[in-house]
């Protein structure tokens, strides 16, 4: 029975520039016009495809975000086929809503790269792997920068062999009923006889081990913020049509993240950052690539009758502490207090602080309900009245 492997990436968006990861002399390495963080990532699948043996690589869609991105996507795909096809190994591919267009354009001229699905319709096929092995693949791609309909809705379970492993490939949104790139629902995959889908689209990477298995792998290098977490894509193992194992493997140089640090006591301040930042360094430090940079959210938890103290701290923090903390970049720092246990005292005061809690006090419980409702009626007359006098277009 063949063993073959696979490495599943998606979403690269050439042409986009992760934000918000500060300055420093990684960054000046890799980020420059000539080195794209996402362009060191695909090096790093490369150097995973060569040193494990791997079979084939899937790419879902979304492998270059816009027009202006074509020299790039270009040059970093001709290097990475052109490396990893010492070892004969051949790159599926599909169309995502970024790329609908101007994938097909790159004109690669590489037998080893195949992209699927391009007329708008199934495209279901036996494919041969290098040493005798044999691949089946279902795969579609957009043809257009939107779709409201669901891949899945045109699609027809085909027969295939049950000794080799059958992939599903597609960019789609998953989850998302009224969407306009390709929206479906998890529940959909149970009707194929696929033995793994691979869906991009989703940024955020997922794997569903259920009836139907269904892995999303996110984006290969995480593009801002919002991105948390390890990025990179998944290596499947398959005996014959059975998915024996599926793991993600980070590929990213630069993550994002955030974390919140609770500080008690002002003279605590130094050493519970010091700590936090510790614990989440130690934790990247044994997920992700060696030598791999952390963009880092800060968010500080402090009682309310530490948050001037605490305040003037981290405006001093620059001069006070390092910012840069080993490979962590603390790229924002974010300031919180619990007020909520000193409401009730702050309340009984009779100045404008007072008053202010008081009305936070009812609005925050919506007791007594009498006074909450005479607040929110009051509120909502101000309103009205405001917007009554405005000029409206």
């Amino acid at each position: 029975m063949q063993n073959i492997k696979i490495i599943a990436i998606s979403d690269i968006h050439f042409g986009v520039v992760p934000s918000s990861l500060g300055e420093g002399r990684f960054l000046e390495k890799y980020s420059s016009k000539k080195y794209s963080l996402q362009m060191q990532a695909l090096d790093n699948v490369t150097q995973f495809v060569l040193d494990n043996n791997v079979d084939a690589v899937f790419i879902a869609g979304d492998i270059l975000d816009s027009d202006s991105a074509y020299f790039e996507g270009f040059s970093a795909l001709s290097k990475f086929l052109e490396t990893i096809n010492k070892n004969n190994v051949k790159v599926f591919a599909v169309s995502g809503n970024h790329d609908a267009n101007l994938l097909k354009k790159l004109s690669l001229k590489d037998d080893n790269f195949i992209l699927l699905g391009q007329n708008g319709l199934w495209e279901q096929e036996i494919f041969d792997l290098r040493d005798n092995k044999q691949i089946s693949i279902s795969a579609k791609s957009f043809i257009s920068s939107h779709q409201t309909e669901s891949h899945l809705a045109s699609y027809k379970a085909k027969n295939k062999p049950n000794d080799i492993p059958s992939v599903g490939l597609i960019h789609a949104d998953l989850g998302a009923a009224n969407s306009d790139y390709a929206p479906s629902v998890v529940s959909e995959f149970d009707k194929t006889n696929e033995d793994i889908w691979i869906c991009g689209h989703i940024h955020a990477s997922k794997y569903y081990d259920g009836n139907k298995k269904l892995l999303i792998p996110g984006s290969l290098q995480g593009l801002d913020p919002s991105e948390k977490g390890l990025h990179g894509g998944y290596l499947i193992e398959c005996e014959g049509s059975n998915i024996k194992n599926v793991k993600l493997i980070p590929f990213a140089s630069a993550y994002y993240d955030e974390i919140i640090i609770d500080v008690n006591k002002e003279s605590l301040f130094e050493e519970s950052i010091t700590n936090g930042l510790k614990k989440i360094g130690s934790q990247y430090k044994k997920e992700a690539l060696q030598d791999s940079i952390l963009s880092l959210r800060l968010t500080i938890s402090v009682p309310y009758k530490l948050y001037k103290n605490i305040k003037a701290l981290i405006d001093d923090m620059p001069d006070r502490y390092p910012i840069n903390f080993g490979n962590i970049i603390v790229e924002k720092i974010s300031l919180r207090s619990d007020y909520s246990k000193d409401l009730e005292t702050l309340s009984k005061r009779k100045d404008p602080l007072g008053i202010l809690a008081n009305y936070l006090q009812v609005l925050e419980t919506k007791t007594p309900i009498d006074k909450y409702n005479e607040y929110i009626q009051k509120s909502s007359k101000s309103i009205f009245k405001d917007l009554n006098q405005s000029s409206l277009s």
